[in-house]
């Protein structure tokens, strides 16, 4: 997940099959990428709801596994998803009657909204999924805002974006950063024009929704915590999913 005034980026465990030394979890390079290219930095983190219920601002955007997350943390950690097969598969978004009312799309330039509606544009890679009876199993269809949904490659209907209804958390099933950052092969990931301009639109989204939190550091400590620190790994090569991989050995 995706966190300004500096950009935090939680890193996630590794891989046990990617048999590395001294290395305990990860952030792929490309999420960096993302937020830095609208103009934030990064620092990585190893919290947000009981800042945002204090009136502190503190905006937060899950992607695929944290779009997962966001949604089991809302429902108390109620396991609600289901298997589903969307991997390497890329489609347009099929929104929801009352997508423009989100604070995600609400301001969405009208191209941007025909490329999504359109275009096969977004980059799925994901084997479990949430629809709405999820949500009405877990009591959260009143507090997340469904905004688009979309059909795996059995014909499951699943939950492709949402937001919550109060606070600034914001949830994509998909990829909008691959599309630029991301070259595998063997993976249909898009890069044309239109494929670019929209993950720009999400990166640019969410990093203005960052600027409006009061989060900030001491100037030390931001030089010392900032992502700068640390070195991206090529490893298209060897794990063949990520061009490159920040690790950390915490």
């Amino acid at each position: 997940m995706i966190n300004l005034k500096y950009s935090r980026i939680l890193s996630q465990e590794t891989n046990p099959s990617w048999d590395l030394k001294n290395v305990k979890s990860y952030i792929a390079a490309s999420y960096v990428k993302f937020v830095e290219s609208s103009g934030a930095r990064v620092i990585p983190i190893r919290i947000a709801s009981d800042m945002n219920n204090n009136n502190d601002y503190f905006p937060i955007m899950g992607i695929c596994l944290g779009f997962e997350l966001l949604s089991f943390v809302a429902s108390g950690a109620i396991e609600h998803r289901f298997k589903c097969s969307s991997s390497n598969q890329v489609l347009p978004l099929e929104f929801s009657s009352d997508f423009k009312t989100s604070s995600m799309f609400k301001d969405a330039p009208q191209d941007i909204i025909d490329i999504l509606k359109i275009k096969k544009v977004t980059a799925n890679f994901h084997s479990f999924c949430i629809n709405e009876n999820s949500l009405i199993k877990v009591n959260l269809t009143g507090i997340l805002q469904i905004l688009s949904t979309n059909y795996d490659l059995n014909n499951n209907k699943f939950i492709s974006s949402f937001e919550h209804r109060n606070l600034p958390y914001y949830a994509l099933q998909f990829h909008p950063e691959k599309n630029i950052y991301e070259w595998s092969i063997n993976k249909k990931i898009p890069h044309t024009f239109n494929a670019i301009k929209i993950s720009q639109y999400f990166s640019n989204f969410f990093i203005e929704q960052a600027r409006k939190s009061s989060h900030t550091f001491p100037i030390e400590e931001e030089v010392d915590n900032l992502i700068y620190h640390y070195n991206a790994t090529y490893t298209a090569v060897e794990l063949g999913i990520f061009e490159q991989v920040y690790f950390f050995n915490e």
